[in-house]
């Protein structure tokens, strides 16, 4: 298995294909992912992550701000630790306020879910496009399903949401994220479903 690095979100990256070329990269990233497969949750990303590490420079993260990993409401140290090796807490603050792209990584989405961070850019950016009417038009039947269906698993999601509390506390590093990240999930489904019961 391979050793653990610091994660680095690649949806938005530059990459030096000259160099990759002369240094046989994708033949490295390719062979990585075929001896790896069976271990690896994101492919791509991971077998950059492995192959690259040593020649990768981070830009500001206002540029793959991730919601879900980066909240100023809780640690996120809890959250994402390995953004504190790369980022100060006034860099990942600076991120979450002011991003230039927003990376959703779970399910929880503005055009989804008024839960969401950044909800009101993304319908500020949706009204100045011909996009609105149509969007307004089918979120109602969007919103009872997904309410009928947070209603119908309050129970199975509490549960869940405390056992992945658990997990996360007794396991680290990706197991640790992976945890973290399917509680947040849930905490979002639930607080809904408790509203609603307010």
């Amino acid at each position: 298995m391979f050793r653990k690095l610091i994660i680095s979100v690649w949806g938005f990256c530059l990459l030096n294909l000259k160099a990759m070329r002369e240094n046989n990269i994708e033949n490295k990233l390719i062979d990585f992912i075929e001896k790896n497969i069976e271990n690896l949750r994101y492919p791509e990303q991971e077998a950059f992550n492995y192959i690259c590490h040593e020649n990768v420079k981070y830009i500001n993260l206002k540029y793959m701000m991730v919601p879900m990993w980066i909240r100023p409401d809780i640690s996120n140290h809890e959250i994402n630790p390995q953004y504190y090796s790369l980022y100060s807490e006034e860099d990942i603050l600076s991120a979450f306020l002011h991003p230039v792209q927003i990376h959703y990584a779970s399910w929880l989405k503005p055009w989804n879910s008024f839960q969401c961070d950044h909800f009101a850019d993304w319908i500020e950016a949706l009204s100045r496009t011909i996009f609105l009417q149509e969007y307004l038009s089918n979120l109602q039947n969007i919103q009872q399903k997904k309410l009928y269906q947070s209603i119908k698993n309050y129970n199975k999601n509490r549960i869940n949401y405390f056992r992945y509390r658990l997990f996360a506390k007794l396991c680290s590093g990706k197991k640790q994220e992976r945890y973290l990240n399917k509680s947040l999930e849930l905490e979002h489904e639930i607080q809904l479903v408790k509203s609603l019961k307010d």
